[in-house]
């Protein structure tokens, strides 16, 4: 390869899982993308789709409130 930016094409390594390239989308917060409890909604993972046909090889997810049956203060603590 002769352009200048060659290694974030290379592979990595993060424990046991090999990243096939350097190239990562950051978490971020995007309001419309979740439902009024915080669940992601049907936007929100096309969104996620998107960036991964794109070719990013780490996606880093935002913030998601838990399930308000396994953490009964979920969404209203925000």
């Amino acid at each position: 390869m002769t352009y200048s930016y060659k290694k974030l094409f290379e592979p990595y390594k993060i424990g046991n899982v090999e990243i096939e390239n350097r190239f990562t989308v950051s978490p971020m917060m995007i309001s419309r993308c979740f439902d009024p409890n915080g669940a992601p909604n049907q936007e929100g993972i096309n969104y996620h789709v998107e960036r991964a046909r794109g070719g990013f090889g780490l996606i880093i997810t935002g913030a998601f409130f838990p399930d308000i049956e396994a953490d009964p203060f979920g969404a209203d603590v925000y």
